[in-house]
């Protein structure tokens, strides 16, 4: 009965069609589900128990005085090495979290120490000591003497280390970034929710006297420079056919030129990037863990493969690879700097663009966003007022972040004022806050900007639609061609939905967006401009699923040219791709594909020039979900049934395409409510596959709404429960 049930499952979440026939025959029967258990990958759990020889233990403090172990230790019952680097991202993420660690140990006997390994300038020092509040003295092990013992190698890494100079613990300070343990694709990976604090467990177990439970992770970060061992890092050796031309390469002539290609626009003062890569000694310090980010495909971040020319920025080519580790690999010459070639400016970040002329309208968002230190990444909507009287004709809008720190990516789009105006009403609360200081305008609503339906407007015109998306080193905006007409009805507000990642700090930012006006004369006849969504066929993927995959198909009802492409989906997404078949054409044609999918990572991507599909041609998308243990992104440990829903703990697939043709070419907005439609059947499952009912019958004969009846697997809000109905027969069942 078990495997009967389970087929049937899995044919319902593949293709929802097949639901109804599941309900009529097996009713309320409870669902039987297989799912894998969770199994934490831990790196070996054993800790040399021999303890660290005293002389090795020797660090420097602020004063340049030499300071043994007894020392630095005092009265404390245990001591927690810190290794960090001022300029690492996670040691800037994560200092916060010491801080805490600090407040809640500190008097209970754990005393916690900074330790550098690599040259680093007092004055940069002391600058991170302010600009991030660092709670702990920091010494320095410039011999890499303590490192060594430790075999520290990365930063932050911790060491937990008791009177007798034992480790107790050693590694992360908890699983929010974990090592890949992908050896084709190695690197870090941003957990989607962090499941242990492991140095506080560790300390919790010393503190108990009992042994510590997992006594050493891998940490992930950045690595540890030491000038006296060999690198074993890949990229700083040459590859076969890396060294065939004898070609001194040096930084200003040859490295310089492909930094400000492909990197600077984010890794700038002032800029996204969490470190910079605008001189020489940046290069030395980075450009050996830029090569594994390359590598991997990670960076520049949202790489897509194609038939078609975007205007995406683009990876270094192999010539450039080469030259980057044939450089390495000969100890980083800097050059003459007279061989430096002319470089291209860098886009000013902080400034609209100046080709088409100064925005007709600035619109900035009505109060600042203010983010505490630390905490969960936040997704907020904030509402741009424009609110127009009439249809506005837009050649051109662009998002202008307030602070490149911590705004990771936008999404922007429009909606009716009214929908926005209540949405601020009803989500416009502390919901999706995680640091007290935390306080911004506009709403949350669980990734659902775009989602309402807002009813079909008779002049065509589409009530709501999503426009594009933002990311670092891409803020060009859209710019529509001179032919076609981006057209926004009345009383309509822009919206848009900011994922802001912390620094380690308390951060400000106050974005804006620019619009262009279409200046034409309206006599002049233009194509209009059509957003189109494909949704995922699905209604679950099932616990344990490796390679569950979905598909969803748009065939244009006339001729149309595409513009540009959207991606979205979740946290268990591992690739994406579109395809169009044209009519009389044996070879589809490759529209998009990512295939290393994150969803930290969304753009949109614009053609180099429109193309062409006459009508007739099917749009196909396919994308690949691992909901298992294997994937460090799945939000659920252990892994759980995940439906079509919009939450991030829901999953969905949802390329949308930009068209542009002579009239509206979905006036009823009908792939949208396709998707809308496909939501409430996945919701409709949820409730039978977990009992969740929305009314019930009480002893007496009333029907009422159940108390814990769960919305998109949310209880209700208190007190908002309906009267009580007295129905006008005998009830048959118990629940509805």
């Amino acid at each position: 009965m078990k495997k009967i049930i389970n087929i049937m499952w899995i044919t319902t979440c593949q293709n929802p069609r097949f639901f109804l026939l599941f309900v009529v025959i097996f009713g309320l029967f409870p669902l039987v589900l297989s799912s894998k258990t969770w199994e934490v990958s831990e790196a070996e759990n054993t800790n040399a128990q021999s303890a660290i020889p005293a002389e090795k233990i020797k660090l420097h403090d602020a004063q340049k005085v030499e300071r043994g172990f007894d020392e630095i230790l005092g009265k404390s019952r245990a001591i927690c090495f810190v290794y960090f680097y001022p300029e690492c991202p996670l040691c800037e993420k994560y200092t916060p979290v010491l801080a805490r660690l600090i407040k809640e140990f500190e008097q209970q006997g754990i005393h916690f120490v900074g330790v550098v390994g690599e040259q680093v300038g007092a004055d940069k020092l002391e600058k991170h000591h302010i600009d991030f509040t660092v709670p702990f003295p920091i010494y320095t092990d410039t011999g890499f003497l303590l490192a060594n013992a430790l075999s520290a190698m990365t930063t932050p890494e911790v060491f937990l280390m008791d009177r007798e100079r034992k480790i107790l613990y050693s590694g992360r300070i908890d699983d929010r970034f974990q090592q890949s343990s992908n050896q084709t694709n190695p690197g870090i990976v941003k957990s989607a929710e962090k499941q242990r604090d492991d140095l506080r467990e560790a300390i919790m177990d010393v503190l108990s006297g009992k042994a510590v439970r997992v006594p050493k992770t891998i940490a992930p970060g950045c690595p540890l420079s030491r000038p006296e061992l060999p690198k074993e890092n890949p990229p700083s050796i040459a590859k076969p056919g890396d060294l065939k031309e004898d070609i001194k390469v040096t930084y200003y002539k040859d490295v310089l030129p492909i930094l400000n290609r492909h990197c600077q626009a984010c890794h700038s003062p002032g800029n996204a990037g969490p470190f910079n890569l605008v001189n020489y000694e940046d290069a030395v310090d980075w450009i050996e863990m830029g090569l594994n980010e390359i590598d991997a495909q990670r960076m520049p971040p949202a790489q897509i493969e194609s038939d078609l020319e975007y205007t995406a920025a683009k990876p270094p080519n192999a010539n450039e690879i080469s030259k980057l580790r044939r450089w390495l690999a000969n100890n980083k010459p800097k050059g003459d700097p007279a061989s430096q070639p002319k470089l291209e400016p860098l886009q000013d970040s902080k400034a609209f663009r100046t080709d088409i002329g100064p925005p007709d309208i600035i619109i900035t968002q009505p109060a600042p966003s203010i983010l505490g230190a630390d905490g969960n990444d936040v997704y907020r909507n904030i509402v741009f007022p424009f609110n127009s009287k009439i249809t506005s004709r837009i050649r051109a809008i662009q998002y202008l972040s307030g602070n490149n720190a911590i705004v990771h990516h936008a999404l922007f789009a429009y909606m009716p004022s009214t929908t926005l105006r209540q949405s601020e009403k009803e989500f416009g609360g502390t919901e999706g806050y995680s640091h007290p200081d935390d306080k911004m305008p506009g709403f949350w609503s669980e990734m659902k900007i775009g989602f309402k339906r807002p009813k079909p407007r008779d002049d065509g015109l589409l009530p709501a639609a999503f426009l594009g998306a933002y990311i670092p080193g891409s803020g060009q905006g859209i710019l529509t061609p001179p032919d076609v007409d981006m057209l926004v009805p009345p009383e309509t507000d822009f919206v848009v939905q900011i994922h802001y990642h912390r620094t380690g700090k308390r951060e400000t930012s106050s974005s804006s967006i620019g619009i262009w006006f279409d200046k034409d004369p309206v006599e002049i006849i233009k194509k209009k401009s059509n957003f189109i969504y494909i949704c995922g066929d699905f209604m679950a993927i099932p616990a344990g699923a490796k390679d569950f995959r979905i598909k969803g198909n748009y065939t244009l009802p006339e001729e149309a040219n595409l513009m540009a492409v959207g991606l979205h989906a979740h946290f268990l997404c591992k690739w994406i791709s579109l395809t169009a078949y044209v009519p009389g054409q044996k070879r589809p044609i490759k529209i998009i594909k990512q295939p290393n999918w994150n969803f930290d990572w969304q753009a949109s991507y614009f053609l180099k020039e429109p193309m062409h599909f006459p009508k007739g041609t099917r749009f196909e998308t396919e994308a690949a979900y691992d909901n298992s243990s294997d994937n460090p992104k799945n939000p659920n440990n252990p892994p759980q049934i995940v439906y079509n829903g919009e939450t991030t703990l829901d999953e969905m697939l949802l390329p949308m395409l930009s068209f542009s043709s002579n009239s509206f070419i979905d006036p009823q907005n009908a792939t949208f409510r396709n998707f809308t439609a496909s939501l409430n059947a996945s919701f409709v499952l949820r409730r039978f596959a977990e009992h969740n009912y929305k009314y019930v019958w009480k002893p007496d004969g009333t029907i009422v709404e159940s108390p814990d009846y769960l919305v998109h697997g949310k209880p209700r809000t208190p007190g908002s429960a309906a009267k009580a109905i007295k129905p006008s027969g005998n009830p048959s069942t118990s629940s509805k």
